[in-house]
């Protein structure tokens, strides 16, 4: 019969790495391309993004990453870019998801 070893060490598993990635539905698509401020360095259309969206999510899945979607209102983002005093750009939608993500703020 084995011997339990008193010394032995269990490590715990490190938990996998949450990344939250903006999704935006149709309807909020059409909303952000009308309010962003760098619209024109955006996908023209919600289903271009959103082939982004998936090979992006893909990718990181394949790097062993948690992906969460993170559903973006827009005029919730909107209301805390202003009381942020920052504009609706891709900086701002990432610390916005990001936050999100923390649970620092509710989506």
């Amino acid at each position: 019969m084995a011997r339990h070893n008193p010394r032995r060490i269990f490590r715990k598993r490190p938990s996998p790495t949450v990344v939250g990635i903006a999704w935006y539905d149709p309807t909020q698509w059409a909303k952000l391309k009308q309010v962003a401020a760098d619209a024109e360095k955006m996908d023209a259309t919600q289903e271009a993004w959103q082939r982004g969206f998936e090979r992006t999510e893909r990718e990181l899945a394949a790097r062993g990453l948690t992906v969460r979607r993170v559903p973006i209102d827009v005029d919730a983002l909107v209301a805390w870019c202003g009381a942020q005093n920052k504009p609706v750009n891709g900086e701002a939608r990432a610390e916005y998801t990001s936050q999100i993500i923390s649970g620092r703020i509710s989506s």
